[in-house]
């Protein structure tokens, strides 16, 4: 079968949001809460409803027809840290995207939260978020599905190639904030299965997926040949989870072919044998929300439903109480839209910029370029140190840090001394934002992107297709050469649709508490080369931060300044990074005479 990739595209991110809208509604309640929410037993497609947010204090807002939640707000930001060459950057995914995220999380589990919130910190990076949180549970006993409902554009952009070229960028990915093996291989699991799809115009069934579980033997290799996972990370984590990483995974596959077995001899009838599927899988107890058991539950209903309407069988999916609905619903969606003919008819949130990056992701796939989200120089951000923080006023304009300007959509809700209010990006995406009831605290410019930057969705066509979109290329200036205290002491710099009325508005981004660091001592060593690895142009913190952790090392020192000269503005870089490690250098020199 061969399919118009942009249309399979388009329709994968579509169906995703659509499935996620439809199942966030029936997400953790029991029937007497699905009745509350909806006045009725029965789901049958995306309505307004309500729902506390800011905790159990917060206040009750009525969400809009066809809002998503975190599975598809995730997606997005991942689809913007990929640059228009089709490289996936990791820092800006990991120090800006995910901190960032925390100030409109809607429906969020307080796993991915708390890894969002220690990438916070300056001194740690997306290989060292080792954290822990309130209840005693910590970064290496993250196997939730937060990774899994999100790596997609990872795959939508190597649609072309018959490889698993995307399988570095999904390990990356999901490590960031999830070092269980189960949210890992859950991850890889449907990347695979979406790859597939893509592939071959068909939904994978479980003899293919007996081979997809079989090919998580290659992540093993990924990470050992990954300069940060297997000089820094893989070692801190064997450390920490008290297991070697070839035993981890091969326990996580032994588990999921036994599911497997159990699975292909069920009827593909997806009305009759979902639910057996979901209870074969624990997906009412204890596995709820597994990555690994997630996946396999989507594969299993987007294979026994192929034949079916899409629309009945994430119908299916939202009115499985008791089930992970909505991150099921998604990845079903993301694999089934592959196939249809037709992008769904329900209202959902932003439609025209889910349009505008499923194209720019196509776009990438057949071998064009296209131009990069604008970020803040990493070398000048500071990611916000609380939700309340993100949202404060430029040049008398509220602004998202990170991510742009906010245009107000109208109703507010207080709660204590914040409130949430609707907001537009500029590019298109709206944000339900926790900001300071009275008056906004005034940001540094330079943690916004320059007014005008980023992709702009821009007029609708009379047919209701978007007509136009612009993003422009980030412009990054030189950095001021540091001073003697920052030089000494380096930590890595980071810290609906359109014209739809928003009156109404959504949420639940309560703050984790607990959180503490407790990751293992830095994995960069005196003497040890520690090179940090592409892009250097975005990095240089990281450079010269292991240049001097290295004691000065040789060979280290030329590895970072290398990469610092393999950028845009090369000379530039060098000649700071060459500033910053002389003043380090002289100053130890001093302190020890």
């Amino acid at each position: 079968m061969n399919l118009d990739l942009n249309k399979a595209i388009v329709n994968s991110a579509l169906w995703a949001a659509a499935g996620d809208a439809l199942g966030w509604i029936t997400e953790l309640v029991d029937i007497r809460g699905v009745r509350r929410r909806i006045g009725g037993d029965v789901l049958h497609e995306p309505i307004a409803w309500k729902r506390v947010i800011g905790g159990i204090r917060g206040a009750q807002v009525t969400l809009p027809a066809g809002t998503y939640s975190d599975d598809t707000q995730l997606r997005l930001a991942v689809c913007r840290a990929i640059q228009g060459d089709g490289n996936f950057d990791i820092e800006l995914f990991a120090k800006v995207e995910l901190p960032v995220w925390s100030a409109y999380a809607l429906g969020a589990g307080r796993g991915s939260k708390a890894a969002a919130a220690n990438l916070a910190k300056r001194d740690v990076n997306w290989f060292s978020n080792f954290f822990s949180y309130g209840d005693g549970r910590s970064y290496v006993q993250g196997g939730g599905n937060g990774a899994a409902m999100r790596v997609q554009p990872h795959v939508w952009r190597r649609a072309r190639s018959n490889d698993r070229s995307y399988l570095l960028d999904v390990v990356r990915d999901s490590l960031t904030t999830h070092g269980h093996m189960l949210g890992l291989c859950g991850a890889v699991f449907h990347a695979d299965c979406l790859s597939f799809a893509l592939r071959t115009g068909e939904i994978p069934g479980p003899e293919e997926w007996m081979r997809f579980v079989n090919g998580w033997a290659d992540i093993e290799g990924v990470i050992r040949n990954d300069y940060q996972l297997g000089r820094f990370w893989l070692g801190a984590w064997e450390e920490a989870s008290k297991s070697d990483i070839t035993s981890a995974i091969a326990a996580v596959a032994e588990e999921t072919r036994q599911y497997i077995v159990q699975l292909r001899e069920l009827a593909p009838d997806w009305a009759k044998t979902y639910r057996t599927c979901i209870e074969i899988l624990d997906g009412f107890g204890r596995r709820q929300g597994t990555g690994t058991n997630t996946a396999l539950a989507a594969a299993f209903l987007a294979w026994a439903g192929q034949d079916a309407r899409l629309e009945d069988v994430l119908v299916c999916a939202a009115n499985t109480i008791g089930s992970d609905t909505d991150t099921i619903g998604t990845m079903a969606g993301a694999l089934l839209g592959v196939l249809a003919s037709d992008a769904p008819s329900w209202q959902i949130q932003d439609r025209e910029y889910l349009i505008a990056e499923a194209r720019r992701m196509a776009t990438i796939a057949q071998g064009g370029r296209c131009e990069s989200f604008t970020y803040p120089d990493l070398i000048s951000w500071q990611a916000p140190a609380t939700q309340g923080d993100a949202v404060g006023e430029v040049q008398g304009r509220p602004a998202l840090m990170g991510l742009g300007y906010l245009e107000p959509l109208g109703q507010s809700w207080k709660s204590g001394d914040f409130a949430y209010e609707w907001f537009r990006l500029e590019f298109g995406q709206s944000v339900l934002c926790k900001r300071r009831a009275e008056t906004l605290s005034p940001l540094d410019e330079r943690l916004v992107p320059s007014q005008g930057s980023g992709m702009r969705v821009t007029a609708t066509a009379p047919n209701g297709h978007l007509s136009t979109a612009h993003v422009r290329e980030r412009e990054i200036a030189p950095a001021p050469v540091r001073t003697e205290r920052a030089a000494i002491n380096l930590p890595q710099a980071g810290r609906g649709q359109r014209g739809q009325p928003m009156s109404d508005l959504f949420g639940d981004d309560a703050p984790v508490s607990g959180q503490r660091e407790t990751r293992p001592q830095s994995p960069s060593r005196e003497g040890q080369p520690a090179f940090v690895g592409k892009p250097a142009r975005r990095d240089l913190d990281t450079l010269t931060d292991l240049a001097i952790r290295s004691n000065f090392d040789p060979t280290t020192l030329g590895e970072c300044f290398l990469q610092c000269l393999d950028a845009e503005d090369g000379i530039e870089r060098g000649m700071v990074f060459s500033g910053i490690v002389a003043k380090a250098f002289l100053a130890r020199k001093r302190r020890r005479n």
